[in-house]
């Protein structure tokens, strides 16, 4: 399966980024020293959030519990760790992708998804494990593997807390208890497993210490106007970018986004349609990118994997035909092409050199206008899960 062209593709891209950060030296590659030694400074117990100036600028932002998912990566070379975590990180997306559109997805969303995971992954960034981690509780979750699922939703929260909007899988599966049960389980063993390289005590205090992190965080990533501009890429940053006002509370749209994202699941004669369950996935995984404070350009490879998942709605028929013979299925208009173009320009290639300097940092980068094809898509999904008869999508 590895030497058939596709995974081929996707697994040398992987190869290329990762070294070419390598040889870059330990600056190119900060994310990853940054990751390590949230192993080793759990086996030290040190505070996992203070600053260490001495090893690597920026400080953590990952609970406990990522000590022992970076841990098998951390005690080897940076060149093989940091191999192994690319290619660990993409395959995680493929097997999500593969869920959905089969072992042989289509050509279009595959080379725009990678276009977009290269950004979170020239970081080194823990955003693709995200991606491809929701996909495949989905996809387990109907393969009535909920304890499973559950496991990968409860690693997701309590390594970045980005993974809760997984817990909708809750309305979806056949039996809902169960699930609820293996997650209690899975976030009581894997919270406190780092206890058996450090202490009881010193995790209690690295959550606490993780939480005022994060709060400090979002209160930054507000203000980031004031600097280059490369946090708070959201719905809000967008707005206040474009209209001047900074001040604008970010409950102002975190309420109504919240709102029509619950909505929906009021719906009840549609939770069993598969149909409508892959566009509320969408929504969901666009909506946690854009109504984000915390979200930058790397963040976007989840955003992106879930408009395909709209755009290019799977089917059986993707796994019967292949994509060529399937296309009468894909959403197209007018709308759909526009939003689709922007899409691309704006949001997929605007870190890359096909969008000149001056454009990029003047004017998508100084407005956050990466979101804005995300947040497009997302309203039109919105309105879909609210209003459309998925009766007709058996």
């Amino acid at each position: 399966m590895l030497l058939k062209p596709k995974p081929l593709l996707w697994y040398l891209a992987t190869i290329a980024i990762v070294l070419s950060k390598y040889f870059g030296g330990p600056k190119a590659y900060n994310n990853f020293v940054v990751y390590k030694n949230v192993f080793w400074h759990t086996l030290q117990q040190k505070n996992l959030y203070a600053y260490y100036p001495s090893e690597y600028f920026d400080h953590n932002l990952y609970g406990p519990t990522f000590a022992l998912l970076i841990a098998p990566f951390a005690i080897l070379p940076d060149w093989a760790g940091m191999l192994l975590w690319g290619l660990g990180s993409m395959w995680v997306l493929w097997k999500g992708m593969s869920y959905f559109w089969g072992e042989n997805p289509p050509w279009l969303p595959l080379i725009l998804v990678l276009v977009e995971a290269t950004t979170a992954l020239s970081n080194l960034q823990f955003n693709v494990l995200i991606a491809g981690g929701l996909l495949c509780a989905f996809g387990l979750s109907r393969q009535n593997k909920d304890w499973l699922a559950a496991g990968i939703i409860a690693l997701l929260i309590l390594t970045k807390i980005y993974g809760v909007v997984g817990l909708v899988l809750v309305f979806f599966t056949p039996k809902p208890f169960k699930l609820i049960g293996y997650g209690i389980v899975w976030l009581l063993v894997l919270g406190f497993l780092p206890s058996v390289i450090s202490s009881p005590s010193f995790v209690l205090q690295s959550y606490s210490d993780w939480y005022n992190t994060i709060v400090n965080k979002n209160d930054l990533n507000q203000i980031s106007y004031t600097n280059v501009g490369m946090q708070d890429i959201s719905a809000m940053g967008l707005f206040k970018r474009i209209s001047g006002n900074y001040q604008i509370a970010s409950l102002f749209f975190l309420v109504p986004a919240m709102l029509l994202s619950l909505l929906p699941l009021i719906r009840f004669k549609n939770l069993k349609n598969i149909h409508f369950q892959n566009d509320y996935l969408a929504q969901l995984m666009i909506g946690l990118v854009i109504f984000s404070s915390s979200s930058e350009s790397s963040t976007y490879i989840i955003a992106v994997a879930g408009y395909f998942l709209f755009y290019l709605p799977p089917s059986p028929s993707f796994r019967r035909r292949g994509w060529r013979e399937a296309t009468g299925e894909v959403r197209f208009s007018t709308f759909h092409f526009s939003l689709f173009t922007l899409l691309v320009f704006l949001t997929i290639l605007s870190p890359t050199d096909l969008v000149p300097k001056f454009i990029r940092t003047e004017y998508i980068v100084k407005y956050a206008l990466k979101a804005l094809p995300c947040l497009l898509a997302w309203i039109w999904i919105s309105s879909h899960l609210l209003f459309k008869n998925y009766k007709n999508e058996a």
